[in-house]
């Protein structure tokens, strides 16, 4: 699927974390096809339909990734973020807002700046919007270099994965 893109609106959240407000902007600006896996139901502009397949409700979650070889994420606020590291599992490439701690993963980060702040249970979360000319220019370029982004994300993903962490997480346990 070189190529194809991905963004995953999933369950609506706070401050619309991951950045979906910015989708019908960006496929309308770039030639290559889209996959939405929208799960709280996005609705698809006439200029967004034909370039992009929104993804409904999948029995396999895994199903959401097939073919696809770069997952756009312009989240708001960084943080734990499930898509990105299936994504990555998956050996696509991400392009991520370059917020933090978004750099712990391999990213190909997009510029962004500060728009406020939301409360949070444990204190304020600063805000981020992107910058979309670089997002536009930063998914060019990860296409034009997409094998290398695509294998550091596969590098991340084995480094991190549960058989890696499960004999670390024992071992500590067992310690106490």
């Amino acid at each position: 699927g070189e190529g194809l893109l991905l963004h995953v609106n999933g369950r609506r959240a706070l401050a619309d974390r991951n950045g979906s407000q910015f989708l019908p902007w960006l496929i309308t600006r770039t030639t290559e096809q889209w996959r939405v896996s929208a799960q709280d139901g996005m609705r698809f502009g006439p200029r967004m339909r034909g370039r992009a397949t929104p993804l409904g409700h999948v029995e396999d979650r895994w199903e959401i990734y097939d073919g696809c070889s770069i997952l756009v994420m312009p989240r708001r606020y960084g943080g734990l973020c499930l898509p990105v590291q299936e994504a990555m599992a998956r050996g696509m490439a991400v392009v991520m807002t370059d917020c933090s701690p978004n750099r712990r993963w391999p990213i190909v980060p997009v510029a962004a700046k500060p728009t406020g702040t939301i409360p949070m249970p444990l204190g304020p979360v600063r805000l981020h919007n992107v910058n979309l000319d670089d997002l536009i220019l930063q998914v060019r370029n990860t296409l034009a270099n997409l094998e290398e982004h695509q294998q550091a994300g596969l590098v991340w993903a084995r480094a991190h994965a549960w058989s890696v962490w499960a004999p670390k997480y024992r071992a500590a346990m067992e310690a106490l």
